[in-house]
């Protein structure tokens, strides 16, 4: 067997490589120098940066942060970084959000401060509708004084507008009676209540009854996503990812779970976390926390336990008096979307009412 040893050449060759290849990353990360570096409480690193007009924030190690690291190169330098040269990028900006002392709360849909609701529209511009005591306004994400992030799959939310009513909604469902509809209302309003805690809304019903439809509905209403609705979650571990990328996590069809998923629902409702051994490590633990309003359909309960029937509010569907194929409902829903602008117009009033109860 013939043994080939490298000869000075092609050492030499490579030294060279590796210089051109250095300078890059430092150029790629200069070039990167207006990019804003913040954490979390949960120590999540995150990169606030700007995007034609406006400005957009992502995990450091999201696959949107990456492509705009690799646009500005290739705008900036003319070439797309190597994977290794894009990790050491990374790992720059990681440890500068690291070793800074730049700590801030980051939200997803919904956030409060200074008596005022801040709404994610989920639109391309990474708009803010800013919801407070002297009604509604749309401003730009720069102008807003909260930290939005996002998942991939958020939709945007209809702009308000105030010519259409949810008793528009109430028609398309088929809920006769004021008790349902006014638990109804009272479930999709509470789910933009400053901080929690929320219920967790079961919508029950037999066959027909339209439950999965008027899920959609509200899922459309308070946090649109490309896929709406989740089959029910396996585990904790499952619950808590979804809870933290999506504000109101809803769940289709879910027929029974036992008293430990019960037990991580409560805590998701008021306010909890779980843990996981984080990748490649022994000790490490990677933290899930969050609050969310949560929607689910089921035919009956699906649970017992009285810890999770006190935090659940029962929307219990009467059959549908006129059965209509789901396009058309879907389509009907479409034309009655202005009726966010009064869902939004009831939360500003909400708004103050907290703020009153605060100064009290």
């Amino acid at each position: 067997m013939t043994v080939r040893y490298p000869t000075p050449q092609l050492d030499a060759l490579s030294q060279e490589r590796e210089k051109r290849a250095a300078p890059l990353v430092v150029r790629a990360i200069e070039e990167l120098k207006d990019t804003e570096l913040c954490c979390a409480a949960d120590e999540t690193a995150y990169a606030r940066f700007m995007v034609g007009d406006h400005k957009e924030t992502w995990r450091i190690r999201s696959r949107e942060f990456r492509a705009h690291i690799q646009r500005r190169a290739r705008q900036t330098l003319g070439a797309i970084l190597t994977k290794p040269q894009l990790q050491e990028v990374l790992e720059h900006f990681e440890n500068e959000a690291a070793l800074g002392d730049v700590i801030r709360g980051v939200h997803v849909r919904s956030a409060y401060m200074d008596g005022k609701i801040y709404i994610d529209t989920g639109d391309k511009n990474w708009s803010v509708i800013e919801v407070g005591p002297d009604g509604v306004k749309v401003i730009p994400s720069s102008s807003a004084p909260v930290t939005f992030v996002r998942a991939r799959g958020t939709q945007a939310l209809p702009a308000p507008d105030f010519t259409g009513t949810l008793e528009e909604l109430r028609a398309l469902a088929q809920i006769p009676d004021n008790h349902t509809w006014r638990l109804l209302v009272g479930a999709i309003i509470a789910a933009f209540t400053p901080g929690g805690p929320y219920f967790i809304s079961i919508i029950c019903g037999g066959h027909g009854s339209g439950k999965s439809v008027l899920l959609r509905w509200i899922r459309a209403l308070i946090d649109p996503v490309l896929w709406p609705t989740r089959s029910p979650p396996r585990g904790a571990e499952d619950l808590w990812i979804t809870a933290r990328s999506e504000y109101a996590p809803c769940y289709d069809n879910v027929s029974h779970f036992g008293w430990l998923l019960a037990d991580e629902f409560c805590r998701l409702a008021t306010g909890g976390g779980a843990s996981v051994r984080e990748h490649y490590t022994h000790d490490e633990a990677f933290l899930y926390g969050a609050k969310r309003p949560c929607f689910m359909t089921a035919i009956h309960h699906p649970s017992d336990r009285e810890d999770f029937l006190s935090r659940a509010l029962i929307i219990e569907l009467p059959p549908r008096r006129e059965s209509l194929p789901e396009r058309i409902l879907e389509a009907r829903f479409a034309q009655m979307m202005e009726a966010v602008g009064q869902l939004q117009d009831t939360v500003s009033k909400q708004a103050e009412e907290i703020e009153r109860l605060r100064n009290r």
